[in-house]
């Protein structure tokens, strides 16, 4: 179920701008408009009602250092609580990345992650695989308990 609404984004001494968007299921916020925000966004539902918008604050849950190799596939060790992991690789190599939990990674298939890049992963954790491209690497990541 997505719910559609609209925010109006409210800036002084400029004309008030509709900004339609919806939420889906997950609760994700999903718009194809564009506005640079400087003040206060007051989002409003079909009947012009607000629509009430809480931050919430995630938490780092855990973390750890992952050596990755080329002659092994590393999965995540992902503790209790976690929803989505922040990686970074941390040395001279290229690590592969697949995220379906079936596709093994190899020099060819799956997706590069270079040296000092930071990767967000907010989908199933436990399906992560990760292999070097070439010698051994270290992956460094931090886990949320929030998306």
């Amino acid at each position: 179920m997505s719910i559609v609404a609209e925010g109006i984004y409210k800036q002084a001494g400029q004309p008030d701008v509709i900004v339609p968007f919806s939420v889906d299921a997950d609760g994700r916020l999903n718009t194809t408009a564009t506005a640079t925000v400087s003040s206060e966004v007051e989002i409003k539902n079909d009947a012009g009602n607000p629509l009430p918008v809480n931050a919430v604050q995630r938490s780092c849950v855990g973390r750890q250092t992952l050596s990755v190799t080329t002659g092994a596939v590393v999965t995540l060790t992902v503790p209790v609580g976690a929803v989505a992991a922040l990686l970074q690789v941390d040395g001279a190599s290229s690590v592969s990345l697949t995220l379906d939990g079936t596709t093994n990674p190899t020099n060819t298939v799956g997706t590069r992650l270079d040296d000092g890049v930071f990767y967000y992963v907010d989908t199933a954790l436990a399906n992560v695989k990760m292999l070097a491209r070439t010698g051994t690497v270290n992956v460094q990541v931090a886990y949320f308990d929030k998306v």
